[in-house]
């Protein structure tokens, strides 16, 4: 995760740290800035190391991490680690299978290379279109398969159908990079002769 979400979610608990950032603005600040000199070594290790793409940062909600908390926190340590990393010739990559409705301009701003598992509604507000009108081809996008539609007690095959047509519609008009993959995974009760579909659509296409 990037370090105001660990700060929220591993370190003081949501509930009491959106009290702590404006009761305790001062110290809660001195702690977000020594970890993110802390998470400088964590950089410098992954600059030396042989990956190529890194995922790192994770479930950034439009709700939770609302855009004023995000740009302030979180975009300028992202935005600083995907240079650091572009300059080194990797890849930066979050993971995003939160509703990222309102903070797509802020992760354009971020410079993120790739948002996994990029979770749609109808599952959450955002959809596929949204993002790419929001990013065109900067920002690749791994997911945008939402695993409600696969199954038959929410979807019909029917509506199922339809889901998809609309989503191809959009990426063959768009100029945008689409890895589609389900988000955020194949539920039990899924009918994996859906995937077989979805697998057929894109060799079609």
């Amino acid at each position: 995760m990037g370090n105001e979400v660990e700060i929220l979610h591993d370190f003081i608990g949501y509930n009491k740290a959106y009290y702590d950032m404006n009761d305790h603005s001062k110290e809660f600040n001195e702690l977000y800035e020594t970890y993110y000199e802390k998470k400088q070594e964590l950089l410098e290790i992954i600059i030396n190391s042989p990956a190529k793409l890194i995922l790192h940062g994770s479930h950034y909600d439009s709700q939770m991490t609302s855009p004023p908390i995000f740009d302030k926190y979180i975009k300028p340590y992202l935005k600083e680690f995907s240079n650091q990393l572009n300059m080194a010739g990797k890849f930066h990559a979050i993971h995003a299978d939160a509703d990222s409705f309102y903070l797509l301009n802020s992760f354009y701003e971020s410079g993120i290379d790739m948002v996994e598992c990029f979770c749609t509604a109808p599952m959450v507000k955002c959809t596929l279109k949204d993002a790419i009108e929001a990013w065109g081809s900067e920002i690749i996008i791994w997911g945008g398969i939402p695993s409600t539609i696969l199954c038959p007690d929410c979807y019909s095959d029917e509506d199922f159908i339809k889901y998809l047509d609309e989503i191809f519609k959009i990426i063959k008009s768009k100029n945008a990079r689409i890895i589609l993959g389900v988000s955020d995974m194949v539920m039990p009760e899924a009918d994996i002769e859906r995937i077989k579909v979805i697998t057929r659509m894109v060799n079609d296409c």
